[in-house]
C-alpha cells in the first residue's frame, strides 16, 4: 500500500468513525438518565414522539441559557444532522454553537470546531486554528482528538513536524480513552514502530 493510498484510507476511516461517534453521542445525550434539567426530559419525550421541531426548539433554549452540552448538540445537528432528525445543514450556525461550547471547555465541541477550521466550513480555512482546537480537546482526554493529533504527528501535517514519539504518545492516549479509530489504524502501522499494542477500551476520556 502506497503512502498516498494509506493516507486516504486513514482519512476515510477517521471521518467515518467520527460520524458514527457523533451520532451515538447525540442520541446518548438525548437519552441520558442523569440529565439535571426538566428541559432534557422534554427533549427526550419530543424525540421519542418524533416531534423533531420541538427537539430543536428545546435545544436552542438550553443553549441560549449557556448549556455547553446543548450548544455542542446544536453544532452537531447543524453540521451533519447527527441525531438523524432532518436538520438542514448550516455551517455558519454550527460554528456559532461549537465556538460557544468550545470556549466553555466542551472537548467534543473543541474537536469539531477544529474540523470546521480544517475544512473551511462556516469559517475561513485556517490550519493553525484547527490544530489549536483539536489540541485543546486532546489535552482534555478526548479520544478521537487524541487520535487526530497522533495522526498529524505521525505524518507531519500542515506545519506539524513529523515526530513518531509524539505520535505514539497521542495514539496511546486515544487507545486508552476508547478510540475506535486507533485500533484499525494501528493494524496498518505496526511496521512503523508506533506504540499501538494496547487494545482500546470503551470510554471517551483518559487522564493525561
Amino acid at each position: 500500500m502506497t503512502f498516498q493510498r494509506d493516507t486516504a484510507f486513514q482519512l476515510a476511516l477517521r471521518l467515518n468513525m467520527r460520524c458514527i461517534l457523533a451520532t451515538l453521542a447525540v442520541v446518548a445525550l438525548l437519552f441520558s438518565a442523569g440529565a439535571a434539567w426538566a428541559d432534557w426530559d422534554d427533549i427526550r419525550e419530543a424525540f421519542n414522539q418524533g416531534e423533531y421541531a420541538i427537539v430543536m426548539e428545546e435545544l436552542h433554549e438550553l443553549a441560549e441559557e449557556g448549556d455547553g452540552e446543548a450548544q455542542t448538540a446544536l453544532g452537531e445537528q447543524y453540521s451533519r444532522d447527527s441525531a438523524g432528525i432532518g436538520t438542514p445543514q448550516n455551517y455558519t450556525e454550527a460554528v456559532k454553537w461549537y465556538r460557544k461550547a468550545a470556549e466553555q471547555g466542551e472537548a467534543n465541541a473543541q474537536s469539531d470546531l477544529g474540523i470546521m477550521y480544517h475544512h473551511g466550513n462556516g469559517v475561513p480555512q485556517n490550519y493553525a486554528e484547527a490544530l489549536k482546537w483539536v489540541r485543546k480537546a486532546a489535552e482534555q482526554g478526548d479520544a478521537e482528538a487524541s487520535f487526530e493529533l497522533g495522526w498529524k504527528y505521525q505524518y507531519g501535517y500542515r506545519g506539524i513536524p513529523q515526530d513518531l514519539t509524539e505520535a505514539t504518545k497521542w495514539y496511546l492516549k486515544a487507545g486508552r480513552a476508547g478510540s475506535y479509530s486507533v485500533a484499525g489504524h494501528c493494524r496498518h502501522h505496526v511496521r512503523d514502530g508506533l506504540g499501538c499494542s494496547p487494545k482500546p477500551r470503551r470510554g471517551k476520556k483518559v487522564d493525561s
